[in-house]
């Protein structure tokens, strides 16, 4: 709109990076600070100072993205280290009620349905007289 030029168009190709699409019907009206970059059958492909810069914060986006992401890694990575002893004490704990909780489930249960079914628990002092099945 503000150079007039109805048949601008901003595009990207992986050569050239963005630019600035002027038909050449047009090609009169194109301002001084463009600089041509590309001429076509059919148009003419201009870049600015502007554009380039813009261009620039675009493609490094995703470099600055990584750096950030990794910084804020390594922070929470050194925050941690710090907390270590404190982290690992309740890791233990929670592995040890993890690991009892079905065994005490089992027990609780097992021990209901032994007494119902008269089962026996094998001992080596009584191995003869065990039994790990049901009676008939």
């Amino acid at each position: 709109e503000k150079t007039g030029i109805r048949s601008l168009k901003v595009g990207f190709n992986r050569v050239f990076g963005y630019y600035i699409e002027v038909s050449k019907s047009f090609t009169d009206q194109v301002p001084a600070h463009y600089i041509r970059k590309q001429t076509l059958a059919n148009c003419e492909r201009y870049i600015t100072q502007e554009l380039k810069e813009l261009e620039t914060q675009v493609l490094t986006a995703k470099d600055r993205l990584t750096a950030l992401e990794y910084q804020i890694f390594t922070r929470l990575r050194e925050e941690l280290a710090g907390q270590a002893p404190a982290v690992q004490e309740s890791a233990a704990a929670v592995a040890s009620a993890d690991a009892c909780a079905p065994w005490q489930a089992l027990r609780s249960s097992g021990a209901t349905v032994g007494r119902k079914s008269a089962w026996v628990r094998k001992s080596p002092l009584k191995a003869a007289a065990t039994r790990w099945w049901r009676p008939c």
